[in-house]
C-alpha cells in the first residue's frame, strides 16, 4: 500500500532506503523500490541556477560540442516507491563496470540470471528488463532517459538473441553515452635507465639514481560522466 510515508522524491536512492530503514527498523536489505518517474535539471555556463531540461532544451543540447562548450551538467530527482522486497520471477546477476572515466558504463549480464523466457512474450520481457535497467541506472546515479538510445539498442538486441538462441554467455549492454574527456597530450613513460644503457657498455644503478619517469597526460577539454556532471580527470590526479 502506497502512503506518504514510502513514495518520495530522492537524488540518492540508496541513502533514501537507508534512511527510510532506519525510521522502520528494517532492513535494507528487505527493501526494494518502484521507479514512478523523474525529473531532469541542468546547469549551463548561461544559467545561475539549474532548471528544468524541458523539449526545447533537449533539443538544443544534442550534441556533444554543445553541451562542451556550455559546459552543461546534469542532475535528476526520482519519484519512488519503497515497499518490502517480494519474491521476482525474473533476477539479474550482473556488474557494473564504469570505465575510467564513468563515460560509457557497461552493465555485463551474467547467465545466471533468471529470465523465464517461456512465461513472457520477447515484447513483454523487453519491457520488465528495460524497467530493470532503469532501476539498476537510478540506484547508481546514472542518468535515466537521456543519453541511452545505446542501451535501448543493446537491450533489443539481447532479448531478441536469448529468445532465439538462448541465453548462454555473458553479455554486455551499454548504459549511457557519455563524452570523454579530449586528451591534448597522453601518458608517457621515460625511461631513463635504459637510455643509459645504450650510451654506456657496462651501466650500473647509482642510488638516488632516477630510472624511470612517469608523465601525466594533459587534458584538453572537460567531458560528461555518466551522472551527468563534467569530468575534469586532471583535478583527479
Amino acid at each position: 500500500m502506497a502512503t506518504s510515508d514510502n513514495i518520495i522524491h530522492s537524488k540518492n536512492i540508496s541513502l533514501s532506503l537507508n534512511e527510510y530503514a532506519q525510521r522502520h527498523q528494517c532492513p535494507v536489505t528487505s527493501l526494494d523500490f518502484d521507479l514512478l518517474g523523474l525529473q531532469t535539471y541542468f546547469k549551463t555556463c548561461h544559467l545561475d541556477s539549474f532548471v528544468k531540461f524541458h523539449d526545447d532544451y533537449k533539443k538544443e543540447y544534442t550534441s556533444s560540442p554543445k553541451i562542451i562548450k556550455d559546459h552543461a551538467r546534469f542532475i535528476q530527482i526520482y519519484k519512488i516507491h519503497i515497499h518490502p522486497k517480494k519474491p521476482q520471477d525474473i533476477e539479474l546477476v550482473y556488474r557494473l563496470e564504469m570505465g575510467e572515466f564513468s563515460t560509457h558504463p557497461i552493465l555485463v549480464l551474467s547467465t545466471e540470471s533468471t529470465l523465464p523466457l517461456n512465461k513472457y512474450k520477447e515484447q513483454e520481457m523487453l519491457k520488465k528488463l528495460y524497467n530493470e535497467l532503469n532501476k539498476i541506472k537510478a540506484s547508481n546515479k546514472i542518468l535515466v532517459n537521456l543519453f541511452s538510445s545505446c542501451m535501448v539498442n543493446d537491450l533489443k538486441a539481447f532479448v531478441q538473441k536469448i529468445y532465439k538462441d538462448g541465453f548462454n554467455k555473458e553479455e554486455s549492454i551499454l548504459l549511457f553515452e557519455g563524452i570523454s574527456p579530449q586528451v591534448s597530450q597522453p601518458s608517457k613513460v621515460i625511461n631513463h635507465y635504459r637510455d643509459k644503457v645504450k650510451n654506456q657498455k657496462v651501466s650500473e644503478v647509482e642510488d638516488s639514481e632516477l630510472i624511470i619517469t612517469y608523465v601525466k597526460p594533459i587534458y584538453g577539454e572537460a567531458g560528461l560522466n555518466a551522472m551527468g556532471q563534467k569530468d575534469r580527470p586532471w583535478e583527479q590526479q
